[in-house]
């Protein structure tokens, strides 16, 4: 009788981990030109967004909570704003998380060849957050600046592979991608058709 209770505990366990498993999606947003994964369908939040300027521009935000916490992915639009104003648009971004939180990881990146700013912090509430801050070049086309934050409760697992999970798209559905060559030029790394291996272009 014991090892029946505990095989069916074991079922149940095993039947609930596939569960909150598959709760996981890959979204992808081609129109805002990113993909990630969330525990299920997000919402999705019209915003105004404040450069370092002082200039508002408009933002979407997209998110998920449940009790793993709070998963978002912040597009803020820089369609018709000047390069001088969005040259610090990482930084900006960085200041306003550090300002609100006490930073315990603060690392500059290149995600998948991107400018790119990695926090993790604690909040004032004690619940932890991983960010990432990627700004794409401006000839990749894709003008605007992306923040993920995953937020995990006092006493949960922190979310680094939401964050790690964040790609950006081009208006064609591709990954994009990029490399530096030898001088310091940027390049974007195209996957080619048929499943062969990356081949590069300058973009």
């Amino acid at each position: 009788m014991r090892n029946g209770f505990l095989i069916g505990m074991f079922l149940a366990m095993v039947i609930s981990s596939g569960a909150i498993a598959q709760e996981w999606m890959e979204y992808e947003n081609v129109g805002d030109n990113f993909a990630v994964n969330f525990p299920g369908e997000p919402e999705v939040e019209s915003i105004i967004y404040r450069l370092g300027s002082g200039r508002e521009v408009s933002a979407r935000v997209y998110g998920v909570e449940n009790e793993a916490g709070h998963f978002t992915v912040t597009v803020v639009d820089y369609d018709g704003v000047d390069a001088d104003e969005t040259a610090n648009a990482i930084d900006y971004a960085a200041d306003n998380f550090r300002q609100r939180s006490d930073v315990t990881s603060d690392e500059v990146g290149g995600y998948e060849g991107m400018d790119t700013q990695m926090l993790q912090m604690t909040n004032p509430d004690d619940s932890r957050s991983y960010v990432a801050i990627v700004h794409p070049p401006t000839n990749s086309g894709i003008l605007r600046l992306f923040i993920a934050e995953g937020r995990a409760p006092p006493d949960g697992i922190v979310p680094g592979l939401f964050q790690q999970s964040l790609s950006l798209r081009d208006q064609d559905g591709i990954r994009v991608r990029y490399n530096r060559d030898l001088d310091g030029n940027s390049f974007r790394v195209i996957p080619s058709s048929g499943g062969e291996p990356l081949r590069s272009r300058i973009r």
